[in-house]
């Protein structure tokens, strides 16, 4: 199974990359939006993973939502990553919408569960 992860931090996508290799996934990481969103387009993931604010103030709800139009991506299964406690009363609507919000740093089980 493949996940492609987007994050603006090199730290975070090394250890993303790092954790979900351990857990037996294939993993692509991403730093910026444009090659993240060419490589999902020619490959599909079976996961994606996003960190909520990007570089240059790029909200990665509206990645998501723009990634989720593509072909053959509707299905894949989505992970938003913040660390904005505001965020958190949306975990209900988000998962409505087949978007599983976890806080970052993540705990591995999180993960783990999310990955599920």
């Amino acid at each position: 199974m493949k996940v492609a992860v987007l994050d603006d931090s090199k730290v975070m996508c090394s250890v993303l990359q790092e954790i979900v290799s351990f857990m037996g996934f294939e993993v692509a990481t991403f730093e910026r939006v444009a090659p993240f969103i060419q490589s999902v387009r020619l490959e599909i993931p079976d996961y994606l993973i996003v960190d909520a604010m990007l570089q240059d103030d790029t909200n990665g709800l509206e990645v998501i939502e723009q990634v989720r139009q593509l072909p053959g991506l509707e299905a894949s299964h989505y992970i938003l990553l913040t660390a904005n406690p505001a965020m958190f009363p949306l975990r209900e609507r988000l998962h409505e919408r087949h978007i599983e919000l976890l806080t970052k740093p993540c705990s591995l089980e999180d993960l783990e569960l999310a990955l599920v």
